[in-house]
């Protein structure tokens, strides 16, 4: 930072030490600065909205804000600006909290001088330019996840479609020729009729697994609709294969029209009824989609014995997945779990952005 002049504004009250901060600062060689004062907060705002400063020091203790507040309101103001808190020495509990709320340091009035104000505003502003790299960084890599999960979700509605579009489709004309062609063969010859009905079967159970397998990659229907149709399904399909009571729930109809929203709610409910299965061991589990004000709520909630850290563990990449897929709606995602009692999964999601709307 040698040669470079650093801007720094003072958000202080106190003349004296103003001219103490001045003074300690250009005692320090080769660091370069140019310090603009305001003895207010609502003046040092006004001075940020209209200039941009490389740090701001700031007192706690002003005639128009007093406290945390005050951290939090230049905070609001200037998010990717560093901020050093000055404080008294028994206000250190005040000043660490601040630190909580997003200020990089804080410094006691009664110890300022020249190597220490310095070097904590260069610390500040490092910080700080790390901490926006860092946001930069995280939010390329969610906007290059979503982009990566949303392909994967239209490649395989694609595939689903074509698996439908081909090889449902003939396997479909195949068994229609084939149970005509047994038919047929009934009157003159019934081994070679018994024959054709077993490919006839073959082909039927061949069909009912792709139609399987095109449910499982698409498994809600495009219409509005579809989300709570493809949930009874999950549920009556969960109980039959475990063996265990799953009920779904929606006296209301919930009609969302943006498929893939409601896509990622099924997955949700889906990793949810797994997880109730596999290591809650619920014997009774409850599905259930309904509207509350202006949100749409999903809530998937079992009698099992909690999942213990252990458990969470192993679904761990699962509940990510789901906190995940929750985000990516602008949903709210709550899981209330521990040893020894019930869990509940909760899915919370304007309407707005769900572009739900009532039943005409």
């Amino acid at each position: 930072m040698n040669g470079k002049l650093v801007n720094i504004l003072a958000i202080e009250d106190s003349v004296a030490d103003i001219h103490l901060i001045r003074a300690v600062l250009h005692a320090v060689p080769r660091f370069h600065f140019e310090l603009r004062h305001a003895r207010g907060l609502t003046e040092g705002l006004h001075m940020l909205s209209r200039d941009a400063c490389d740090v701001v020091l700031l007192d706690l203790m002003l005639p128009d804000s007093m406290g945390l507040e005050t951290v939090d309101q230049v905070h609001r103001a200037a998010p990717s600006t560093p901020i050093i808190v000055l404080t008294h020495v028994d206000d250190e509990s005040n000043a660490v909290e601040a630190v909580r709320r997003g200020a990089q340091d804080y410094l006691f009035k009664a110890r300022l001088d020249g190597p220490l104000v310095s070097r904590a505003i260069r610390y500040a502003m490092e910080r700080k330019r790390a901490e926006r790299v860092l946001n930069e960084s995280i939010a390329a890599r969610q906007i290059l996840e979503a982009e990566v999960l949303k392909i994967s979700t239209h490649e395989q509605q694609r595939i689903s479609q074509d698996l439908h579009d081909s090889v449902g489709q003939q396997l479909t004309g195949l068994s229609y020729m084939t149970r005509s062609l047994a038919k047929r063969l009934a009157q003159s010859s019934p081994s070679e009729a018994a024959a054709a009905q077993m490919i006839v079967e073959g082909i039927q159970t061949a069909l009912t697994e792709v139609r399987n397998a095109i449910r499982g990659l698409a498994p809600v229907e495009v219409d509005a609709e579809g989300l709570m149709v493809a949930l009874k399904r999950l549920v009556a399909t969960t109980g039959e294969r475990c063996g265990i009571e799953c009920r779904f729930t929606c006296y209301d109809p919930v009609r969302i029209e943006d498929n893939d929203t409601a896509t990622h709610l099924y997955r949700i409910a889906q990793e949810a009824l797994h997880n109730a299965v596999k290591h809650a061991r619920a014997n009774h589990i409850l599905v259930r989609l309904q509207r509350k004000t202006d949100d749409l709520v999903l809530e998937v909630s079992d009698d099992g014995i909690g999942m213990n850290g252990r458990a969470l563990n192993n679904s761990g990449m699962g509940l990510h997945i789901m906190h995940y897929r929750a985000r990516m709606i602008g949903a709210k995602l709550d899981v209330s779990s521990g040893a020894g009692r019930a869990t509940s999964v909760t899915c919370t999601v304007r309407q707005e952005f769900a572009h739900a709307c009532d039943d005409t």
